[in-house]
């Protein structure tokens, strides 16, 4: 083996090795933002008991972390009208990235690569063409009490 196929074979290596981990560079969602985090409070025929009714704020989405898997849950609604209650998981189905509440446009909003999803987790524009996780919800002695659709 001369010295031009032992560079060419040796470039060929290094770029075969080092494709897996930028491979897992791009598709790592890119926000880590800490939300406001809550245990799961109870467990009532399948349903688990995330946040107190009176922390849900008007035009807002309350994040809430649980279990042991630190899932994130985004809950939106009118605490004077517990059936409006809707429960997404904010993460994007395009990427992963988790949307953010916009409270003007009462939608959420992906920053890495603006796909839009109405407050009941539906895709409004893409690039993302599934919608959001969505979370069966009722409200109990003021607590918010969610169960996922399976």
């Amino acid at each position: 083996m001369n010295r031009r196929e032992f560079m060419h074979w040796a470039g060929a290596g290094f770029l075969a090795s080092s494709l897996p981990v930028a491979l897992a560079a791009h598709s790592m969602p890119t926000d880590t933002t800490p939300s406001t985090s809550s245990t799961p409070i109870s467990s009532n025929e399948g349903f688990t008991a995330i946040a107190d009714l009176a922390d849900l704020r008007p035009n807002e989405s309350l994040e809430v972390t649980i279990g042991p898997n630190k899932k994130l849950i985004a809950i939106t609604g009118d605490i004077e009208k517990p059936e409006s209650i809707i429960a997404v998981d904010p993460t994007c189905t395009h990427m992963g990235c988790t949307v953010k509440w916009n409270s003007q446009s009462k939608d959420y909003v992906c920053p890495c690569h603006r796909s839009k999803f109405s407050e009941s987790g539906a895709v409004v524009n893409g690039p993302a063409s599934q919608p959001l996780l969505t979370y069966e919800v009722k409200v109990e002695s003021g607590k918010i009490l969610v169960r996922a659709q399976q």
